[in-house]
């Protein structure tokens, strides 16, 4: 043995020697080896061996061969690395002697609740049973947080590695919880209020995803301006307090008016609603007009009547509206007279998506308008008793004014219990993109507050109805609220097919211009023939508008010029879609 250590001290104090030759006196490299590898792959030592700047038929120099030991440790595979030169025919073999890093013997992970050990094992390069890597390590710390972030766990941090001369490997993960909710701004509104539309509780792990879920719960309830949220630390080491601040909206309104008309003579109204009673989240309205024809509406909606979280909604009504319909370029007026109410239960069915069971009992006619001729086929009315079913998937991110998600729902009416006796089925897909969002300025910055971005939103609706409706309950397709360009309810039918499409430009906070191209067309049964079109025939709008943002919602300006040469006017309040 000690006659090998000596031939082994010699061989490196001449490769030693070798390497410190002067300029003129280097040994000319013939082949460049690794000795003491076992595990590392071959194709690993051949990549290695291409990156060296040391190369074969070139001299070995000192400063060289030491770069390429550093890059050789770099590569994480090892342990230690030396070098040497030993004699061969022609020149001199340049030998790496490498000691290779432990072999991974176990994997373990420290800290983890939310996310299992098979999932995270999943998301690593490392494995057992190969040559531990600290580079690979390191990059598999930041798969754990990617991870973590692809399921909203984005402040979830890896705050070490632990390796052991034995090649056990543990990854100590930080999983910050919540230690409290606070709420701010809510001057009318009840807390509970805003407490039951939050999906986390403390003691979670923080989740934007889940923090982002609540938001837009808090913002569909349409009692809110602004909605935000601020993450602080808590009182103990590892926690947080997520503080939920509300700017609340005007949610009451009441209005009179008196006016006097060739046809009715003296009319008024009376409006009251509030969408937030007493604080509540609970929404009612009434509306009372009085005149030569007096009508009134009254609905009620509690979003939470047990524990489940199903909604209640009750309409009572008895109004007349002035309406209109063209038969051969003619237009008529006409009232349309509905009378009973609905009542409609909802409860979350799937995340994002409620379902609805609405039952309505109504008698609805059209009715002779004082002095306007109108065509007999319009005056035809009848009893609708109907079950209604239907389903929302609504992941968009604002009530008020989206700018991505979508918002999907299909239904199906049945009416045959006493009088009219028809089945109606619908769909309707919304989308919304984020196609341009300037930068804030330093205020806005500063008060976290994120601009209005350019939206392109589009709707696709499709409808068709079984059996003998009544005329007013056919698809009514034209004006402000489906196919612009084009007067109020022009294309009566049992189908329809609609596509709207608008781009949204914000102009300030309160102001935003609208371009907008509607296609489609309502079509097929009784009243089709004389009203409307028999078959299908693309009909469309385009043009220009403005909304106009105000506490009772949006108001809308359009101007439309439609493709049989005509323009209109519409009006509208509250979102197209």
């Amino acid at each position: 043995m000690k006659q090998t250590g000596f031939l082994l001290l010699i061989l490196t104090l001449l490769g030693t020697l070798a390497l410190a030759q002067a300029p003129e006196g280097q040994p000319i490299i013939r082949e460049i080896i690794f000795r003491g590898t076992q595990r590392v792959d071959a194709a690993v030592l051949d990549a290695l061996r291409e990156r060296l700047k040391s190369k074969v038929n070139e001299p070995a120099v000192r400063e060289t061969v030491q770069a390429d030991v550093d890059t050789i440790l770099e590569s994480g595979w090892f342990l230690r690395v030396d070098a040497r030169t030993e004699t061969m025919d022609g020149g001199a073999r340049l030998v790496f002697l490498v000691v290779e890093n432990p072999v991974i013997t176990e994997i373990n992970f420290v800290g983890n609740t939310v996310l299992s050990d098979e999932k995270l094992l999943a998301a690593l390069q490392s494995k057992v049973g190969m040559v531990l890597n600290r580079p690979m390590v390191t990059e598999d710390a930041l798969r754990i947080r990617r991870a973590y972030a692809e399921q909203g766990y984005v402040l979830v941090d890896v705050v070490d590695i632990g390796i052991s001369p034995e090649g056990k490997l543990d990854f100590v993960i930080f999983e910050p919880k919540i230690s409290e909710i606070r709420i701010e701004g809510n001057r009318k509104t009840r807390e509970y209020v805003i407490r039951r539309e939050l999906t986390f509780a403390p003691g979670a792990v923080y989740n934007e995803f889940v923090i982002r879920e609540s938001l837009q719960n808090l913002d569909r309830l349409g009692i809110f301006q602004e909605v935000s949220r601020v993450v602080e630390p808590g009182d103990q080491p590892g926690t947080l307090i997520v503080t939920i601040r509300v700017v609340e909206r005007r949610t009451g309104l009441a209005s009179i008016g008196v006016g006097h008309s060739n046809i009715q003579g003296i009319i008024g109204f009376v409006d009251v609603a509030d969408t937030n009673l007493f604080g509540t989240g609970q929404r009612i309205s009434a509306r009372v007009q009085f005149g030569a024809d007096s009508s009134y509406s009254l609905s009620y909606t509690n979003p939470h009547i047990d524990a489940k979280r199903t909604s209640f909604t009750m309409n009572v009504y008895d109004r007349t509206i002035l309406r209109q319909a063209v038969q051969a370029n003619q237009t008529f007026l006409y009232n349309e007279e509905r009378s009973g109410g609905n009542v409609t239960f909802g409860r979350p069915t799937a995340k994002f998506t409620r379902t609805y069971l609405t039952l309505r009992n109504d008698r609805v006619r059209a009715a002779q308008e004082d002095n306007n001729p109108v065509p007999p086929a319009l005056l035809t009315g009848a009893d609708v008793r109907s079950v209604a079913v239907s389903n929302i998937r609504d992941t968009r991110n604002s009530f008020a004014n989206p700018s991505g998600g979508s918002y999907t729902s299909t239904g199906i009416e049945y009416a045959g219990f006493g009088g009219a006796n028809f089945t109606k089925y619908s769909a309707e897909v919304r989308r919304y993109w984020n196609v341009r969002q300037r930068k804030p300025t330093e205020t806005e910055e500063k008060a976290g507050k994120v601009p209005t971005p350019w939206v392109v939103a589009s709707r696709l609706s499709v409808g068709s109805i079984a059996g003998a409706p009544p005329f007013l309950d056919q698809f009514l397709v034209g004006g402000a609220d489906t196919l612009r360009g084009f007067p109020e309810d022009r294309f009566p039918g049992e189908n329809m097919l609609m596509l709207n499409n608008e781009l949204r430009i914000p102009v300030t906070d309160s102001l935003q211009v609208v371009g907008f191209a509607d296609i489609g067309d309502a079509w097929g049964g009784d009243f089709a023939r004389q009203f409307g079109d028999t078959s299908f025939k693309l009909h469309t709008g385009y043009g220009l508008g403005i909304r106009i943002i105000t506490p009772i919602g949006p108001l809308r300006l359009d101007y439309g010029f439609g493709s049989d040469g005509g323009n209109e006017f519409h009006f509208g309040v509250g979102p197209t879609f």
